[in-house]
C-alpha cells in the first residue's frame, strides 16, 4: 500500500517545508480502548506493523503527560483544559469530551484573560492562553528551523 515515490519521514519533512509531498501525510491517533478494539480485531497486537498496513506516515512519542483532575462530579481536566468524562467500554475505559476549559471565551478579549494550569495542575496566574499560543508559534519556527539545519 506504501508510495514509492517518498518515504513517510520524506512526506512529513516536506509538509513542514511546505513543498508538495506526493500525498498528504497520514497520522493516526487513538484512545487504549481503541487500539485495544483494533488489535482484538485484527489478531496481533503489533501497533508498528498496523500503522504500516494503513500506510502511516507519522509516529507518536509515547512522553508521560501531567495527571488529569477531577473538576466535577465524573469530570476530568487535562494540562491543556480539555475536559472529558470516562465512558466503560469491553476494551476499556474511552474519554468523550464535555465542553473545555476555553469554552467560555466568546472574544479575543476573554480569550487573552483565561487562567491556565501549570505541569502540576495548579493554576498559572501569570500565563493567558493567548500567551501559550504565542509560545506555541514561536516554538513551532524554532522547531523548523532545527529541522533545516539537520538536513544540511
Amino acid at each position: 500500500m506504501t508510495s514509492a515515490s517518498m518515504t513517510g519521514r520524506d512526506r512529513v519533512l516536506a509538509a513542514l517545508r511546505h513543498e508538495q509531498p506526493d500525498r498528504t501525510p497520514r497520522d493516526f491517533w487513538a484512545e487504549p480502548a481503541s487500539w485495544n478494539r483494533l488489535f482484538s480485531h485484527i489478531g496481533h497486537s503489533d501497533k508498528d506493523r498496523l500503522l504500516d498496513w494503513l500506510d502511516v506516515d507519522v509516529r507518536h512519542l509515547e512522553a508521560g503527560t501531567p495527571s488529569e483532575r477531577a473538576i466535577g462530579p465524573g469530570i476530568f481536566q487535562n494540562f491543556w483544559g480539555e475536559r472529558f468524562v470516562y465512558n466503560q467500554t469491553p476494551w476499556g475505559p474511552m474519554r468523550e469530551d464535555v465542553k473545555g476549559a476555553l469554552a467560555g471565551a466568546h472574544s479575543l478579549a476573554e480569550l487573552e484573560t483565561q487562567v491556565l494550569l501549570s505541569q502540576d495542575l495548579s493554576l498559572m496566574p501569570e500565563t493567558t492562553a493567548l500567551e501559550l499560543l504565542n509560545d506555541c508559534d514561536s516554538l513551532s519556527r524554532q522547531l523548523l528551523a532545527l529541522e533545516r539545519a539537520l538536513r544540511r
